[in-house]
């Protein structure tokens, strides 16, 4: 064998060995979020973005996962019956229609969810806007902390390989998904 043969099977293995990682991340990754949707009925999506900035002020441009500002919406503690019925069949759709809107702040319903932005920045500090945000949906500070808890196993390679970069990432009841994020 070559020189040139081994290091094209050497390489073959690495990117192998790459695929069987991203699988079982993906794997652990849905097995965890799935079981706080159980947890945490109130929960109808979670967000955050990641990127690669285009400048950083003459220093190296540094992928970021930004998992630590995620935004988050839930059901509003008290609402109607079909208010829950219409949050229930958004988180129980087969299929994501592609006119369907996931932009976590336009797309929820304020008369019965309630948006709770950089919620992972804020679940664990007892600031004002937090205080005032979690007021508003109570429970939804427990809901943070469990996401938070998940989120920070992985690291920003993690979420690179899974999701890839200039994305927003959006977690709902069935599954992850990555969309094309525009940033400075």
């Amino acid at each position: 064998m070559t020189t040139k043969e081994r290091l094209a099977e050497i390489k073959l293995n690495i990117n192998k060995l790459k695929e069987d990682a991203k699988e079982a991340a993906t794997k652990v990754f849905s097995e965890e979020t799935s079981k706080i949707f159980e947890q945490f009925p109130i929960l109808v999506k979670f967000s955050w973005n990641q990127y690669t900035p285009y400048f950083n002020d003459g220093d190296a441009c540094i992928f970021s996962s930004q998992h630590d500002n995620f935004n988050m919406v839930v059901t509003k503690p008290e609402v109607d019956e079909k208010a829950a019925k219409i949050a229930e069949a958004r988180k129980t759709l087969d299929e994501i229609d592609e006119d369907y809107n996931l932009d976590i702040e336009e797309d929820y319903d304020p008369e019965t969810e309630v948006l709770i932005e950089e919620a992972g920045y804020y679940c664990n500090m007892d600031r004002d806007y937090a205080i005032a945000t979690y007021e508003e949906a109570p429970e939804s500070r427990e809901v943070a902390r469990a996401i938070k808890e998940v989120l920070n196993v992985f690291d920003d390679d993690d979420f690179e390989n899974l999701f890839g970069d200039h994305v927003t990432v959006i977690v709902t009841a069935k599954g992850a998904q990555a969309e094309d994020y525009d940033h400075d």
